[in-house]
């Protein structure tokens, strides 16, 4: 019995022993596969996080300051918003030193996109390895922030500083940053897809979200750069708010090149055609002016160029086609004979493409602000 009872309590040790050990094995598959914090900005202040200068104010942002476009894109109530008194004061945030244990650092990031000045760095041992910018350098940007992705496999187990800096100051001297999570696993960041489309239609139609992520589409047809502009793609196939059109007229027949800024499914949506696409009954919308001239879609802001010419008239305005907020800057288009009855048109003019940015690649950039606009009957500017 003594020998059983032995035996017994032997087998019992052991399997306890490999249970033990199979239960501490998956705690610690399961403890890294877990998303680790670094910094989400709710707190009160920066969380041990050293600060120079001024630009980043004594804590985290609650979302727009003073003087700042809408900010969106953050998660939360709080980020890391370097525009504190505006654009003119700079400063740094620095992180407490930390150990690289995930495959990936995951961030959000907008504001301004200056190489080296407005920026998030990532140091191991002292040495600058990774950076980041928000998009934006020239007028007509936008404050949202967009996922990002660092690969940092190579660099775990090893110790890293962050660094956030605003080194710069005027036109987008400022950046902002949420969320910054070591992961095993991508952020859901839209990424860049080459799609190809025969134009068998006036209008290229896009689904936008009003709550969509903004991501960058360039459309070529052959060299030439015809449209590239910031579009609020909706986030997934279901939660399209309403379809955006550019017209392609002068391109049937030929195939356009499109790279899109969004996830897969969204960007398989887009597509060509005559009609455009409408979700609810086009200038019957609840809140859709009936007197005063309204435009089918988009943001729309202050007339510009306004004339009169054989028995028209011309009316411009500043118009975003692919979003809600301000962005952009095409020139909206409508006539009317009697300045009641307006019928739109396609857009007059459209920044970042055309021929002007084929001859002239820096003005690919230029955005169509405010401006005037005569009728030139002799054609002394030779553009007519």
């Amino acid at each position: 019995m003594n020998t059983i009872n032995q035996t017994s309590h032997l087998l019992l040790r052991r399997l306890t022993r490999i249970a033990m050990l199979v239960l501490a094995s998956a705690a610690l598959a399961q403890a890294d596969g877990d998303d680790l914090l670094l910094n989400d900005f709710e707190g009160a202040d920066y969380g041990g996080w050293k600060t120079e200068g001024k630009s980043f104010g004594p804590g985290p942002a609650q979302g727009t300051l003073p003087g700042q476009m809408d900010v969106t894109g953050f998660l939360g109530k709080g980020l890391a918003n370097s525009i504190h008194g505006g654009d003119g004061p700079t400063g740094k945030l620095t992180s407490p030193e930390f150990t690289i244990e995930r495959d990936y650092l995951t961030f959000l990031i907008g504001g301004g996109g200056h190489q080296g000045k407005t920026c998030m760095n990532l140091l191991v041992g002292g040495v600058l390895v990774l950076t980041a910018t928000g998009p934006n350098t020239e007028p007509g940007g936008s404050e949202l922030l967009k996922w990002e992705n660092w690969d940092v496999k190579k660099y775990r187990g090893k110790r890293a500083v962050i660094q956030i800096v605003d080194d710069a100051s005027g036109g987008w001297g400022h950046i902002n940053v949420d969320q910054i999570v070591q992961s095993n696993t991508p952020a859901n960041a839209p990424v860049d897809n080459a799609i190809e489309i025969k134009i068998t239609g006036k209008y290229l139609l896009i689904p936008v979200s009003n709550k969509g992520r903004r991501g960058r589409m360039t459309i070529r047809v052959g060299e030439q750069l015809v449209h590239n502009l910031d579009c609020d793609f909706a986030p997934n196939k279901d939660s399209t708010d309403w379809w955006a059109w550019l017209d392609m007229s002068e391109y049937i027949g030929k195939t356009a090149r499109i790279s899109a800024r969004a996830i897969p499914e969204v960007a398989a949506m887009i597509e060509s055609s005559n009609q455009l696409r409408n979700l609810q009954p086009l200038y019957d919308e609840a809140l859709r002016p009936q007197f005063h001239m309204s435009q089918m879609r988009g943001w729309n802001n202050d007339p510009n160029g306004m004339c009169y010419y054989d028995g028209e008239y011309h009316f411009f305005w500043q118009s975003n086609p692919a979003g809600a907020p301000w962005a952009n800057m095409y020139w909206g288009h409508a006539t009317s004979p009697d300045m009641v009855h307006w019928t739109e048109q396609s857009h007059a003019l459209r920044p970042f493409g055309g021929e002007v940015a084929n001859r002239h690649p820096s003005m690919a950039a230029a955005s169509c602000f405010s401006g005037g606009g005569n009728v030139d009957l002799y054609n002394s500017a030779g553009w007519q």
